[in-house]
């Protein structure tokens, strides 16, 4: 759960399961839909903090989480070296629900 206007980094570990996914060699984008499904944008907003551990840092804008898009659907898409996709989580994705300040 956010307010609106979040601009803090927000950090996510990636698992398959409990054990942390491996990005080392890997491009990471993060996928962000807000309530009817449109993706948000968040080109640039997305870095690696640590490779091994599958750990990942959002930092979003402003504008990226509103309340008016709330609540959205958040998941990450890992590409590996041979172009495999994955997308994490695996099943459901994280609701992320965003309030008015």
């Amino acid at each position: 759960e956010l307010t609106a206007g979040w601009t803090a980094p927000l950090d996510f570990q990636l698992l398959n399961g409990a054990t942390p996914r491996s990005l080392v060699g890997c491009t990471v984008a993060v996928l962000l839909k807000d309530r009817r499904g449109a993706v948000v944008d968040m080109t640039g907003d997305l870095t690696v903090i640590d490779a091994d551990l599958g750990k990942v840092r959002i930092s979003p804008d402003a504008t990226e989480f509103s309340a008016a898009g709330s609540p959205f659907t958040l998941r990450f898409q890992v590409t590996d070296s041979n172009t495999k996709i994955s997308f994490l989580p695996a099943s459901t994705a994280e609701t992320v629900k965003v309030y008015r300040p």
